[in-house]
């Protein structure tokens, strides 16, 4: 995994990269987003870029709140059309197909441009007093993990006290 840095005035995004095992040109591009429901036309049409400008194996995911489209009859009020016509005309696919949150709107969404590597989406269930679902999603992707042998001292959790012990018993005058 690593981080993409990608120019946007997008308020609340980030974006990284999951390298593909076999081919790093199908690596899987993740965005994550959170747009908040007092979101202007100019950070909507900033959201719009996001899915204009990314890769052929993409994914967004989060709460973009936009309660008045309806994603089944792909439908939506004149403020919200904008980005509805965008993840279209971009050919990404919205999959979640169930309420996510306890007003009953789909407010959670998950867009993909490769849906048929989308095994599985469940809902389980809000965590603690969210007023927002748990979505789960099982993803088909060979994923390339750098396994390092570097050894990192991880002073923060060593042991001070049997340090200090050692260095007592050290005899220092050879």
């Amino acid at each position: 995994i690593k981080p993409l840095s990608i120019k946007n005035e997008f308020n609340q995004f980030t974006q990284f990269e999951v390298l593909n095992e076999d081919d790093k040109n199908l690596s899987l591009n993740i965005t994550l987003a959170y747009r908040p429901p007092s979101a202007n036309e100019s950070n909507t049409l900033e959201l719009c870029k996001l899915f204009e400008n990314a890769g052929g194996n993409s994914m967004f995911i989060g709460d973009f709140n936009f309660p008045s489209i309806d994603w089944t009859y792909e439908t939506a009020d004149r403020k919200s059309r904008t980005f509805l016509e965008s993840t279209k005309e971009n050919m990404f696919e919205q999959m979640i197909d169930f309420k996510t949150h306890i007003r009953g709107n789909v407010l959670d969404l998950l867009f993909t441009n490769q849906p048929d590597r989308i095994q599985n989406i469940e809902c389980l269930g809000n965590l603690a007093n969210s007023d927002h679902s748990i979505i789960m999603v099982d993803i088909v992707f060979n994923s390339r993990f750098n396994n390092s042998t570097e050894l990192i001292s991880d002073w923060k959790n060593g042991d001070v006290d049997g340090l200090a012990e050692y260095l007592k018993m050290t005899d220092w005058s050879r």
